[in-house]
């Protein structure tokens, strides 16, 4: 995050909306955004008493948070310092030293039978299969849900007319919580920083803490691509994004650009014209191009503008960003574009920067069998992380469906594994 972004409460002039500034912890979020719900999660499974604004709905906390920020969640401490987006690990150094209130602790095995990085479809489907197979799951993950959780209405998902990605991230997390502390083990907001290979078994290494596995399925995803233009990096949360769905409350009523031309940005586009003045579509390609139900949305709406054939070149402003500046391909022509927020939307690059063992494509994605299998023995990859073709939630939750069942039997193979499971089903 920006190192020029406030501090400290005292360092802010707007009077913040609450009462109990430098009494408790006061958290400001929206609804639709992942991150704040595992905010308060934590918090709530630590018995941490937390004040929460909704800043969608609440005007003045609206006002407050965008006087010097354009994301989600903030947190201010009973210290009055301020959290931008803290990991869990973040939240216990600054609360207790980094000590679980001991309520929530679960003993954990001191080697896994299997651990999975990432908790999107692919990693949360791979839990679910794992456990039912009689083995001892750990998921780690900065964010469950993944970029699933940020889609915005989901219509091919089977069993489901429509349903919004937030809501169906939130069915798989209750199918997966059930075991939680009985075959399933979360660590939730904790980010993978190396992944080795120690005397026939995994060391996953984490800014917390190793942990020691059997096997690995990784199940990491993607993480979305930069335009590497100027401007860009100055001015993240400060009306640069990359998350429609957390942060689009934050420009309601202002003019907003969105760069790209594919699912994503449709995506973004359409949950900004609901709230933002105007959005301008920002396409590098001669024209937009998606799922034909997003196409379609954004097309006909009234305060969409789409460029093509255009690129951005720069991101302008003083405290905030107030333009981008494009070029029109064809004619060469320059212009900046009044706006106060800038959507980054042009794809994603595989997460894999903690994997050095596995063979990557030139995409860096990790290269897998139709098992899922990667070049290791031990290790596989599950969803938009590996080469496979397809990436859609169900095909990631089928991946890691058959990842965790070729786990399984790669598990049975080694000695000394218990074979009863009240879980396990056929």
């Amino acid at each position: 995050m920006d190192e020029n972004l406030p501090k400290s409460l005292n360092a802010i002039s707007t009077p913040i909306p609450s009462e109990n500034a430098g009494k408790k912890i006061i958290v400001f979020g929206t609804p639709t955004c992942p991150d704040c719900g595992r905010v308060k999660k934590f918090l709530t499974e630590n018995a941490i008493e937390y004040e929460f604004h909704d800043v969608s709905s609440e005007k003045e906390a609206n006002n407050w948070l965008t006087s010097f920020v354009t994301f989600v969640p903030v947190l201010v401490m009973p210290d009055k310092t301020l959290l931008y987006s803290p990991s869990n690990q973040e939240l216990l150094e600054k609360i207790n030293g980094g000590s679980v209130n001991e309520a929530v602790k679960m003993v954990e095995p001191e080697v896994f039978d299997t651990i999975i990085i990432g908790a999107g479809p692919a990693g949360l489907s791979a839990a679910i299969y794992a456990v039912r197979k009689s083995l001892k799951v750990l998921i780690i993950t900065k964010d469950i849900g993944g970029q699933a959780a940020l889609s915005g209405d989901i219509e091919n998902y089977l069993g489901f007319t429509m349903i919004a990605g937030a809501d169906l991230v939130a069915k798989f997390k209750e199918s997966v919580e059930q075991f939680k502390g009985d075959g399933i083990w979360i660590k939730d907001g904790v980010e993978v920083t190396d992944l080795v290979s120690e005397n026939g078994q995994f060391v996953v290494k984490t800014l917390s803490g190793e942990y020691k596995s059997k096997s690995v399925i990784v199940a990491s995803g993607r993480i979305p691509r930069h335009l590497n233009i100027p401007g860009e990096k100055e001015f993240i949360g400060k009306g640069v994004a990359t998350c429609a769905t957390c942060d689009a409350p934050l420009f309601k009523g202002k003019d907003v650009a969105v760069v790209g031309g594919g699912n994503s940005a449709l995506d973004a586009a359409f949950s900004l014209m609901k709230l933002a003045k105007s959005v301008t579509i920002i396409n590098l390609t001669e024209q937009i191009s998606g799922d034909s139900i997003l196409v379609e949305n954004v097309t006909h709406a009234n305060n969409v503008k789409i460029l093509n054939n255009t690129e951005s070149l720069e991101i302008i402003g003083k405290q905030f960003v107030e333009a981008v500046k494009v070029k029109e391909k064809i004619t060469g022509k320059e212009e900046a574009i009044p706006v106060a927020g800038v959507f980054v939307e042009i794809g994603y690059t595989p997460s894999t920067g903690f994997d050095k063992l596995t063979d990557k494509d030139e995409q860096g994605c990790i290269i897998v069998d139709e098992m899922g299998h990667s070049s290791v023995d031990g290790i596989w990859a599950a969803g938009d992380v590996n080469n496979l073709w397809g990436e859609q939630i169900v095909i990631a939750a089928g991946e890691g469906a058959k990842v965790a069942l070729s786990v399984a039997e790669h598990i049975s193979k080694q000695p000394h594994q218990a074979t009863s499971n009240p879980h396990e089903q056929v």
